[in-house]
Order: structure tokens, then C-alpha cells, then sequence
């Protein structure tokens, strides 16, 4: 067995010990409201991502654990956190209790959390936010309420056990879909990559088992749209990238890519009749709570804002509310940075609508717009980064796969942000090391002839 992978669960399982003891030793009730943030104990999870590169590397050079004991390590890893308290971001308890507004007939979409007095509400640290979500995530988690009776501990683990399902879906997809596709000369990457660059990735394992993120629904979502793509199910890849878009607004990106391909394959007829069909199901998604322009309140606060993404920082510096995101995010300087992500999104989709390529491997052109939305956003954190994570796994040679990978852990430094050059190392640490494993990585396939 890997010395590197045994020191990897080691790792995992040791941080996950510090989750699930440290709220039963500390005063107060096991589960509880927290104040903490999406960063908190943010060094316990960027410590993990020495182990995890060592054993990619490792993996790369042969030396390979077995495929039961990778899947059914991983699947024990993300059962154990069903069970924590919510740590780090605070978010699943808004997703509940949004869910539960849209049971009881309060739209969620226009009606802020706190104008209900709900008890919930309690552990919700948004409470003057409607719901950003997409309508997909809404309904799930008003499922999830149904079940658990409206009790909020049993809503909540309910909750965290469909994460870790999904996590556990989705790379059981990415392994399906491995062994669809094309044969490869490079046996670099076998179907034991995706479980161990997927379902390994500290990012992944804590933000499906600590926050029951809405990206894992994102990532099964995207698992699942490659292997019916790469099974000539193309009805069946529009339906899926669809929902994606209808949990997250920015996991419509990926299915902008397909239209493209669908274009190149099929023409644009057919592309144009597959659009028609996402359009009739999200509009049938958001009909039961849809009242105009106001349906997106919660998406426009959520995106008017300025967190400490790469444009977010210079957003921050230039209107100088280097603490206030959203005074920053309504300066001239947030106006300014959401026309640039619409138009560098808009160039990279029309760069890819003239490239053939992409009707052969639309999900390296699906990462590369979901990169340029994750450099360009000035809002973002770091389980957005999931989706793109999940696709990073099956095209291990683009150079957005390799840029992903850095930055899911790099995207979890926290430095000094109470002043400019403070924000600015963050930065820097956060996307230098990214930025040059793409560089390195696209250098080596100019060198090798390798596409994109």
C-alpha cells in the first residue's frame, strides 16, 4: 500500500477527529448556532493538501493504491463527517431554512428570513438576504425538511447525508465516465484518479461534510452530463447541465460550452432546440416561486458584493472599503468589475464558438469558462469551486485542470486583509501558484501537440 496515501487518510482522518470532538468539549449544546466563517480553521484544511499532493504525485508515478480500498476509504472519510457539527461556512442552515419558507408558502426568492420569525432563523447568519439559490437547491432542501418532520437536527444530518451521497455519486460518475471515454496513450490518469483527485481533495471532503455545500450537487450534476455525453445521450446532458444552473447560477457556464459543441456536432438547429429545452425547464423550475425582477433580489445582492477573490481584492483597494464588501461592491469599482467578468465570459464564449475543437472536448472548453469566471468574479468562495474541480478530473491535461487543482488549496490562505498590501499578498498567494501551474502546464502541451 502507498506510504503517501496512508499518510493522506492519516491526515483526513486526524482533522476530522478535531470536527467531531472539539464542539463535545466546549460549553453548550453539541449542535448549536456558530459564528464563524467560510476561512475559519482554515489552516487545519491547507495543511491536508501536502499529504493529498504527495499522493497525486505518487499516483503519477505508479505507485497506486487499490481501487476498493481508494473508494471504500473515501466513502468512510465522508460518512464519519455526516455527523459534525457545521463548521467553517455557516450556509447549510440558510439552505434549510429557505427550504422551509417555500414548505410553509413563503417565497423564499422575495422575502428575507427575518420578516417570517421562524426559530430557525436563529441559525441563519443572513437574515435581511432572500435566497441566491437556484430553484433545484430550494426544492431539495424543502424535501429535505419533509423528511426530517421540521425537526432542525434531523433536517440538518438528512442534509449532510445527501452531501456526502452526492460526493460519493459524483465520483462514482467520474469513474463511469473514465472508462467511457476514449482510450488514452497516457496511462498517467487511470479511473483511481478521479476517486483520488476528486473525493480526496480536502476541499471537497470538508465542504461536502462540514457545510453540505450546493456544489456537490453541482459536481454530480457535472459528472453525470459528461457520461451521458461521452454515451451519445445528448437530450440527457442538456437535462442535467441544465439543473446545475438551476442549484448555482454560475454552473450555467458548462452548458453554454455544450450548446457550443452541440453547434459544431449537430448544427446550430439542434443546438438551438436543446437551448429551447433548458429554457422551458428552468422557467418551469422558477414558476412556483417567480414574481418578476424581484425572484433574483437574493442573486443580485449576493453578486453586487466584494469578497477577496483576485478582482474582488482590487475592488476593495481601489474604492477603498477594504472591510465593508458590500459598500465595495457598489462602488464605481464593483460596477466596473461585473462588466468585466460579463465581457471576459463573453469573449472566451465567442473565442470558443469559432474554435472546432470544442465539438471534440467540450468539457476542457466548460473549464475554461468556468475558470474565467472564477478569476473575474469579484464574489467567490471557495466551494464554488467544486463543479470545476469535478470536470478538472477527466481532462487532467488541460491547463485549467492543473490550475484548479493548486487553487483549491491555495484559495483557502487567509492573511492579513486589514490593509492594501495586506489584501495583496493574500492574492498573490492564493492565485501566483495557480496561475503558474497553468503556464507550466500549457508549455507542455504546446510542446506535445496536446489540445487547448
Amino acid at each position: 500500500m502507498p506510504g503517501s496515501f496512508i499518510m493522506l487518510v492519516a491526515a483526513l482522518a486526524l482533522i476530522e477527529g478535531f470536527f467531531l470532538l472539539r464542539p463535545a468539549i466546549s460549553s453548550g449544546p453539541y449542535y448549536r448556532p456558530r459564528n464563524e466563517t467560510g476561512y475559519s480553521y482554515w489552516y487545519l484544511v491547507i495543511a491536508a493538501f501536502v499529504p493529498y499532493a504527495a499522493a497525486l504525485r505518487a499516483h503519477r508515478h505508479g505507485d497506486r493504491a487499490p481501487f476498493g480500498l481508494l473508494f471504500g476509504t473515501a466513502v468512510v472519510l465522508h460518512v464519519a463527517l455526516i455527523f459534525a457539527p457545521a463548521s467553517r461556512s455557516q450556509d447549510v442552515y440558510q439552505s434549510l431554512l429557505y427550504g422551509k419558507m417555500a414548505l410553509h408558502g413563503t417565497n423564499p426568492y422575495v422575502v428575507a428570513p427575518r420578516s417570517v420569525g421562524d426559530p430557525w432563523g436563529l441559525w441563519a447568519l443572513w437574515p435581511n438576504t432572500p435566497s441566491p439559490y437556484g430553484p433545484a437547491w430550494t426544492l431539495l432542501c424543502s424535501a429535505i425538511v419533509v423528511a426530517s418532520r421540521t425537526h432542525l437536527t434531523a433536517a440538518f444530518l438528512l442534509l449532510k447525508a445527501m452531501a456526502a451521497a452526492c460526493t460519493m455519486l459524483a465520483t462514482w460518475l467520474l469513474v463511469r465516465a473514465h472508462r467511457s471515454g476514449a482510450p488514452r496513450a497516457d496511462t498517467t490518469h487511470d479511473d483511481r484518479w478521479a476517486v483520488l483527485a476528486f473525493a480526496y481533495n480536502p476541499l471537497v471532503l470538508f465542504s461536502s461534510g462540514l457545510g453540505a455545500h450546493p456544489g456537490v450537487v453541482i459536481a454530480v450534476a457535472f459528472a453525470g452530463a459528461v457520461l451521458a455525453e461521452r454515451r451519445g445521450r445528448d437530450v440527457w446532458t442538456t437535462l442535467l447541465l441544465t439543473v446545475a444552473g438551476l442549484v448555482k447560477a454560475y454552473a450555467v457556464l458548462p452548458l453554454l460550452a455544450w450548446l457550443i459543441a452541440l453547434a459544431w456536432r449537430r448544427g446550430v438547429v439542434r443546438a438551438a432546440g436543446h437551448a429551447v429545452v433548458a429554457m422551458v425547464v428552468a422557467a418551469a423550475t422558477y414558476a412556483p416561486f417567480s414574481e418578476g425582477a424581484r425572484t433574483f433580489d437574493g442573486l443580485r445582492r449576493a453578486a453586487s458584493a466584494a469578497s477577496s477573490s483576485l478582482t474582488g481584492t482590487l475592488v476593495r483597494i481601489g474604492s477603498g472599503e477594504l472591510a465593508d464588501a458590500v459598500a465595495a461592491g457598489r462602488s464605481a469599482w464593483g460596477h466596473a468589475s461585473r462588466w468585466l467578468l460579463l465581457l471576459g465570459i463573453l469573449a472566451v464564449a465567442l473565442h470558443l464558438a469559432r474554435s472546432p475543437r470544442v465539438g471534440a472536448d467540450p468539457w476542457a472548453a466548460a473549464a475554461l469558462l468556468l475558470t474565467t469566471y472564477v478569476v473575474l468574479t469579484p464574489w467567490y468562495l471557495p466551494w464554488h469551486l467544486l463543479g470545476l474541480l469535478a470536470l478538472s478530473v477527466l481532462v487532467p491535461q488541460a491547463p485549467t485542470s492543473a490550475g484548479a487543482l493548486v487553487f483549491s488549496g491555495t484559495s483557502l490562505f487567509v492573511g492579513s486583509g486589514g490593509n492594501a498590501p495586506g489584501l495583496m499578498f493574500q492574492a498573490a498567494v492564493r492565485y501566483g501558484p495557480p496561475a503558474l501551474a497553468v503556464v507550466r502546464r500549457r508549455g507542455g502541451n504546446r510542446s506535445s501537440g496536446g489540445p487547448w
